[in-house]
């Protein structure tokens, strides 16, 4: 009788695909990302699935927790673990050849403390990925990852921000730029383009939220 072999779990091509999101609440007035801290973070793998997802207790005094962009509020970082622990909850799940994948995600990657070719091995931006020459400002066009999974992807997002939402229609919106044709590609980002994009929360709050500036991306709004 023939001995049977043991097989190797089978390995698709998104194994070394994974998001990391945060948000944060604010330690500030300004818009700056020192006037920020992590108050969540979740991590998503190349099949969309949810690894992690933990509430940050921030160690320095809030000015506020955002709670129209972040949905959480004092009581739930009160019952939130330290930076530290959710750092390395990450890492540990984290391999070293990862391939990250997010919005303008550097920012993410240094709040979670990771080095690449120690914790990641690389990163992809999907704001680079679909940005698009728009011909009628001669100029080319960045897009928020809610307005890229609404067209892209058909989906919206409710109320406040979830980082494990963000971090899976991030994987998402990767893999389907993936598979694209070039010619595909350049018709996502012209779509990006001619599809009016949903006001934002910052926006729907005029770019101030509890006397915190929210006017990062519009200049002539902001008031720090």
């Amino acid at each position: 009788m023939a001995r049977g072999r043991s097989r190797s779990p089978r390995r698709s091509r998104w194994d070394k695909v994974f998001c990391v999101d945060v948000e944060c609440v604010a330690i500030g007035r300004s818009h700056d990302i020192s006037a920020r801290s992590p108050c969540s973070v979740a991590l998503v793998n190349g099949q969309e699935e949810v690894l992690l997802k933990e509430i940050i207790k921030p160690e320095k005094p809030i000015i506020s927790c955002l709670t129209p962009l972040t949905g959480v509020t004092k009581a739930d970082l009160d019952k939130g673990i330290s930076l530290n622990e959710a750092v390395a909850k990450l890492k540990r799940l984290l391999p070293a050849d990862a391939v990250l994948v997010g919005q303008s995600c550097a920012s993410d990657i240094e709040w979670m403390m990771l080095e690449k070719g120690v914790d990641f091995a690389e990163v992809v931006d999907l704001g680079e990925i679909f940005k698009g020459y728009n011909a009628r400002y001669g100029n080319y066009s960045v897009h928020s990852l809610q307005h890229e999974a609404r067209v892209l992807l058909g989906k919206t997002a409710r109320g406040a921000h979830d980082p494990a939402w963000d971090a899976q229609v991030s994987v998402a919106l990767y893999k389907k730029a993936k598979l694209a044709t070039a010619q595909e590609l350049t018709s996502m980002q012209q779509q990006l383009i001619s599809t009016k994009p949903l006001p934002s929360v910052a926006k729907s709050h005029n770019y101030n939220i509890d006397g915190v500036c929210m006017a990062k991306f519009m200049p002539k709004f902001c008031t720090c």
